[in-house]
């Protein structure tokens, strides 16, 4: 039972935790098949996915099985063999709110190991209790919660004896390729913002940063966007996506969300761009000092334009306080983070 399924769609998460936990000696199996686009846009990996596999301890016959199922389908049906396999070489399953239909009931009631389910924080005050009741707390159901204000938000629901606290963290392999690697060639704001046209939720981040910002010059990355703007970047490779950051003049990141973090002004600090952000964002807890929050699109406007005006005292300003945060980073970056589930 030194195997894991590891049901997490999220590159740059997967990228940080599966060598924390190969390092502990266990075999990690990732999802190969998607269905949908909103999927597939999240996890784009596929070469380190099969890597993996070289670690996992199956048979060859039972790692072909595994890879040949859509874990995302929650309309799949475990044939007895899966079921006995998970139960016979695997430990845990990690799964995330996409694994929520009839693949999760089939897990609960036939896998004597553990499943976890990641939260990373839902959206304005919005709770997970609708969660909770349409899948009551059973033993072999644990959670493990990204941000400890998610924690504190919901603990009406979760307590220490079912839920943990794994913090987020970069690949050592992300940190030293970029680690202070910013050095602007355009004076352009680097926005981030994926599935443009295709999400109503993305699309509408994606125009009111246009209605605040579109008098200033800017770029705009990201994944399975619509081209209805002739400065969006989509669907670039890992190398050209964080060069247009490291080219950029500065990073505006849009989130005002209490208990969700994305994973771009984290990679930002750790590039070394200046970051400007809302005071609501959780990104406070980690740039509580920095002089790039803003309380309002007005102060956060006065801040852009400092920095397109190269006011380099304000630019490196932002830059020392970012630099202490990045330690913050760094640190959790270890081998340890797993050990109270594993």
């Amino acid at each position: 039972m030194n195997n894991i399924l590891y049901l997490i769609n999220h590159k740059t998460l997967t990228d940080f935790e599966i060598p924390l936990l190969l390092n502990k000696g266990y075999g990690v199996l990732i999802n190969k098949k998607y269905d949908s686009l909103s999927v597939n846009d999240s996890l784009n990996n596929e070469q380190n996915n099969f890597f993996y596999d070289n670690f996992l301890k199956l048979e060859p016959y039972e790692i072909k099985l595994f890879n040949e199922i859509n874990w995302f389908n929650n309309n799949i049906i475990l044939s007895e063999e899966i079921l006995e396999i998970l139960n016979n070489k695997f430990k845990i399953i990690f799964i995330t709110l996409l694994t929520n239909g009839s693949l999760l009931k089939q897990l609960k009631l036939n896998f004597k190991g553990k499943i976890y389910y990641r939260f990373f924080g839902r959206e304005k005050t919005l709770k997970y209790d609708s969660l909770i009741n349409k899948h009551p707390f059973t033993d072999n159901i644990g959670y493990i919660f990204s941000y400890n204000e998610i924690l504190e938000f919901e603990k009406d629901f979760f307590s220490a004896k079912n839920s943990h606290f794994i913090p987020l963290g970069l690949s050592n392999v992300f940190v030293s390729k970029y680690l202070n690697t910013w050095k602007y060639e355009d004076n352009k704001i680097c926005f981030v913002c994926s599935k443009i046209g295709k999400c109503n939720y993305y699309t509408d981040i994606y125009k009111t940063f246009i209605n605040n910002f579109n008098m200033y010059e800017y770029k705009i990355l990201g994944k399975n966007n619509k081209i209805i703007d002739n400065n969006i970047f989509n669907g670039l490779d890992d190398n050209e996506y964080y060069s247009e950051i490291k080219k950029s003049k500065l990073m505006y990141y849009h989130g005002i969300e209490p208990r969700h973090l994305h994973y771009h002004p984290l990679e930002a600090i750790i590039i070394g761009i200046p970051i400007i952000f809302h005071r609501k964002s959780l990104l406070s807890i980690y740039l509580n000092e920095s002089p790039g929050k803003a309380s309002s699109i007005e102060e956060a406007k006065n801040k852009i334009e400092k920095i397109l005006n190269n006011d380099l005292e304000f630019i490196n300003e932002i830059i020392n306080v970012q630099n202490k945060s990045m330690k913050l980073l760094l640190q959790i970056n270890n081998q340890n983070i797993f050990d109270p589930i594993l």
